[in-house]
């Protein structure tokens, strides 16, 4: 069933632009795609995690955001990140909580 809900939110000026699922790397073993707006369910083991994700658009890289996570047992999480301009540059918001 999954213990942590990766989501992935785009700001009202990416959602013509930015099109492209998210990769997200668990660890430098696991990878996933997460479409925009939507969300992708995953079963990730107890203890601390490292995630790295690239944004993609128009066939170039845009950046990669690495940040952690730490998995205790019987509990789940959601993991957003947020993509917005502001003016000529982009910025990644990361928001973990416990559900």
């Amino acid at each position: 069933m999954g213990n942590v809900m990766f989501r992935f939110k785009r700001g009202l000026t990416q959602k013509l632009t930015l099109q492209n699922p998210l990769d997200i790397l668990i660890d430098g073993k696991e990878s996933i795609k997460v479409l925009p707006d939507t969300g992708t369910m995953m079963d990730i083991a107890e203890g601390s995690h490292t995630l790295k994700l690239w944004l993609i658009s128009q066939d170039k890289e845009m950046g990669v955001v690495e940040s952690k996570i730490d998995v205790h047992a019987n509990s789940k999480y959601e993991v957003i990140y947020t993509y917005d301009t502001f003016a000529t540059t982009g910025k990644v918001t990361v928001t973990v909580t416990s559900l």
